[in-house]
């Protein structure tokens, strides 16, 4: 969906994928603005907003792998040598609590 967005709207000059999981790969954030230095720990964790070239080089780059790898998956040696991130994106805490709530019942 937002490879064919990007590729439609070719005067797009900023786009905002903040806390859009698939996005927060470090073949594509590399393309992001920084974010804000008075965001908390998870905020930066999950920032992710392209503008001005950064929205033409998530373009391209998501065109160079559509051409050659028939998808948008980067390549393997992506997942080999990727970190793992740090900050949960849903707090784990809520989840044990809803857990327990349920074993109650």
């Amino acid at each position: 969906g937002i490879h064919e967005l990007i590729n439609s709207c070719t005067k797009l000059t900023h786009l905002s994928l903040t806390g859009v999981v698939c996005f927060l790969r470090k073949d594509l954030t590399r393309f992001c603005r920084p974010p804000p230095n008075e965001f908390n720990e998870h905020q930066r964790a999950v920032f992710c907003v392209f503008s001005g070239p950064g929205v033409a080089k998530l373009r391209n780059h998501l065109n160079h792998l559509s051409h050659t790898n028939g998808n948008l998956a980067p390549d393997q040696a992506y997942y080999d040598d990727r970190e793992e991130q740090d900050t949960p994106l849903v707090d784990e805490e809520d989840d044990e609590d809803e857990e327990e709530e349920i074993q109650e019942e």
